[in-house]
């Protein structure tokens, strides 16, 4: 019963703090991108108006594949046997690789690489947020799930409030974008060492122990 469990119980549990600083660094990314990406391609290439139309739609489109192909081959690797352990913090390892030549893409003079380097980035996160969704439910307990993912998007949010405003700031003191897509390139890699740190072995029981092997 959802009810029944203090709120502040969740706070004291390390599996929550895994979550929430996971959800912090990687969706400071997902805002910075979904915030700015019309405002780096005006500055880099000169866009405006409705010729921003392409780029984010390409950029979007990339991150609703990144999140169905990685629900699905999580979801197909589970049910074949493969242990919640490895296919969980592998498909994080992959999604989080698929951001870091963010960087490039401020350096980078062709269009079209720019939007390729973009669209890689936004299926990688999307990926990365689809299996850290599904691993608070393979840590948690059932009555617990539905706090920890609350207080794991509050985090998100945080963390997306805080790059608006140091991307503001970066930006108005001259430095470009490039500082900022270094931080977003390996937000996702610092992201899975919080969860490796915290969580080094999966799943957990509702103690925060390791299961037995097959146990969920």
């Amino acid at each position: 019963d959802v009810a029944s469990v203090p709120l502040a119980s969740i706070f004291v549990e390390r599996r929550t703090w895994a979550i929430a600083i996971a959800k912090f660094l990687s969706d400071a990314t997902w805002w910075l991108m979904l915030f700015w990406m019309p405002d780096f391609f005006h500055r880099s290439f000169g866009l405006e108006g409705i010729a921003l139309g392409t780029p984010l739609a390409i950029a979007y489109g990339c991150s609703a594949i990144g999140s169905l192909i990685a629900g699905t081959i999580a979801s197909r690797l589970i049910r074949a046997g493969r242990s919640i352990e490895k296919v969980r913090k592998g498909s994080l390892l992959v999604a989080a690789l698929l951001a870091t030549p963010l960087p490039f893409a401020d350096t980078v003079h062709s269009y079209a690489l720019a939007v390729a380097l973009i669209g890689l980035v936004m299926a990688g996160h999307q990926a990365f947020s689809v299996n850290l969704f599904a691993l608070i439910a393979d840590v948690s307990r059932p009555e617990k799930i539905g706090r920890v993912t609350s207080f794991g998007a509050f985090s998100g949010n945080v963390g997306g409030m805080v790059i608006a405003k140091v991307a503001g700031l970066t930006l108005a003191a001259g430095f470009g974008y490039w500082p900022l897509f270094l931080f977003a390139g390996f937000s996702y890699l610092l992201a899975l060492g919080a969860i490796q740190l915290l969580l080094p072995r999966l799943p957990l029981d509702g103690m925060g122990t390791p299961l037995p092997a097959g146990g969920h």
